[in-house]
């Protein structure tokens, strides 16, 4: 099975595109002294500048390697505008059109932050409720068993394979190896071959039925039959890793008011 997309890598691009044609717009200096992320052509990306715009992301991991691609994109970007700053030929090329929506959308967000003050308070109660609801960071082993249905799809047809993912799911709670049923009857021929084994994941790279299904469960348990786009998947969850709280408070409290800002 495919997994689904992670990062929103567009959405990420005109967040930075919108940031440096704003900072031309300006005449932004750099700021000597800040804890920097990045510098490029004079300019410079602080750690409290990469937070602001990566918080309206909440759907991105708290990771080094996000944080890399996210500072790579700003100097690749920084420096294509310089360039298309420095080049005569492009003089007579007016690109206000074309990013002059986004430009009045940041500015009438700036305009918000600073007449309206939103109420981003969070208790440490709430806080850690909240936590244990979305765990943030965590990531589900798990295997699974996948069925998928006849073409066209009828409705016996649908019934007919739930029938038989229920009739799986029951032999293995009585007894029969899931690896092997897996090997025996899934269609995803790569997972099948080991067992229906699908490693380790986090949110956002399966699809949400599967997904929710997947992190709904603790290790050892076996899901009801779930419908997909790919057919009709039973889940075992083998196993769950779940950062500490203790160590991810500061950041998850920062996003879940950057969520209540916008």
């Amino acid at each position: 099975m495919e997994n689904s997309i992670g990062m929103n890598r567009l959405s990420l691009i005109g967040a930075l595109a919108v940031a440096i044609a704003l900072s031309f717009a300006t005449g932004c200096d750099s700021q000597d002294g800040a804890d920097v992320v990045a510098r490029a052509a004079g300019h410079v990306l602080t750690v409290e500048e990469a937070a602001a715009l990566l918080a309206s992301h909440g759907n991105l991991p708290n990771q080094q390697d996000v944080v890399q691609a996210f500072a790579d994109l700003w100097t690749d970007y920084t420096l294509l505008a310089t360039a298309a700053v420095q080049d005569s030929t492009l003089e007579s090329v007016d690109l206000k059109p074309v990013i002059q929506q986004q430009i009045d959308q940041q500015l009438v967000f700036r305009l918000r932050d600073q007449q309206v003050q939103a109420d981003t308070a969070v208790s440490e109660e709430d806080l850690r409720q909240l936590y244990l609801s979305e765990l943030p960071g965590a990531r589900v082993k798990a295997s699974h068993i996948l069925l998928p249905f006849p073409e066209p799809k009828t409705t016996a047809q649908r019934d007919s394979t739930f029938e038989l993912a229920r009739e799986l799911r029951n032999r293995v709670l009585n007894g029969e190896d899931f690896g092997e049923l897996a090997r025996e009857h899934s269609s995803d021929r790569g997972s099948g071959e080991r067992g229906g084994d699908l490693g380790f994941f986090a949110r956002g790279q399966m699809v949400e039925p599967f997904e929710k299904a997947a992190f709904s469960l603790e290790p050892g348990e076996i899901s009801e039959p779930v419908e997909s786009v790919y057919g009709v998947h039973i889940i075992r969850v083998e196993d769950r890793e779940i950062p500490d709280f203790e160590e991810s408070r500061g950041d998850f409290r920062a996003r879940v008011q950057a969520r209540r800002v916008f």
